[in-house]
């Protein structure tokens, strides 16, 4: 349980740092770099875990502790291949067989690969289950998975709308449509956006992804913006009743003691 918590953290960061290093290509130091090369080591051991893990006949309810069929199950389920495809840097693969002087975005591109980690996290919903605690501390700690998968559903969507603006350059937030632009033969709004830092810029793409869930406006320019912005409009929505829904299903199960105690 405490490898599967510490396996979850990695990919818990990795989720988060991802798409921030794709969209936003932030400079990039030793540490960084020695801690990535950290955590794909970890998850290549998270395999190796992995073959020598037993779990539970569903059929019997026996432990199965042989190897071979440890192994077998493992492969069977197809989480090894998950996970091989979670742990291997492809991005650094590409660059050593195709050299430094290819194009970036396509080792750039292969980042988002990473993203397969993701599909780790859904470990918590077990480890949850099988932890020795009392009931209202467990249905608490379901509430703050739901609370922390909608916070990085919305960095992702503030990450892929600006990974989109940026190469057209012609988006503008809503709060700068009203600014008049200086040269009149421009076909959009003056704004600042561009040519803030990557944090104040992370920052204003984090709000109004937030405003998108909850159905707000985007202002896209072109076809492409457009379309994204309704998909993201009916994800938002889906993904927010589907959030409040839950907890608020949790919330009642809390209850459910105290209120079968006063009737």
């Amino acid at each position: 349980m405490r490898w599967d918590l510490y396996v979850m953290l990695l990919a818990i960061w990795n989720c988060l740092i991802i798409p921030f290093d794709v969209a936003f290509e932030p400079e990039k130091n030793l540490l960084y770099n020695v801690l990535d090369r950290f955590i794909d080591a970890s998850f290549i051991a998270d395999i190796v875990i992995n073959f020598r893990t037993t779990f539970i006949n569903k059929k019997t309810g026996i432990e199965v502790i042989q190897q071979g069929q440890v192994a077998k199950n493992y492969l069977s389920t197809g989480w090894f291949f998950i996970d091989l495809a979670a742990s291997i840097p492809f991005e650094y693969v590409y660059s050593f067989f195709k050299g430094d002087d290819e194009n970036s975005l396509d080792s750039e591109q292969l980042k988002l690969l990473g993203l397969l980690k993701l599909v780790r996290l859904l470990r918590l919903g077990r480890i949850i289950r099988y932890m020795n605690f009392k009931q209202g501390l467990k249905i608490g700690l379901m509430m703050v998975q739901l609370l922390s998968f909608l916070v990085m559903l919305v960095h992702w969507i503030g990450c892929v709308w600006y990974l989109m603006v940026r190469q057209e350059g012609d988006w503008v937030p809503p709060k700068d449509l009203d600014y008049e632009a200086r040269d009149p033969d421009r076909l959009w709004t003056k704004t600042e956006f561009y040519d803030q830092d990557t944090y104040s810029k992370y920052a204003t793409v984090t709000y109004y992804a937030i405003l998108t869930m909850m159905g707000n406006e985007l202002a896209p320019r072109n076809t492409l913006q457009t379309v994204v912005s309704a998909i993201i409009i009916i994800t938002g929505a889906v993904f927010s009743a589907f959030i409040f829904g839950n907890m608020a299903a949790l919330m009642a199960t809390m209850n459910k003691k105290a209120t079968h105690f006063d009737e």
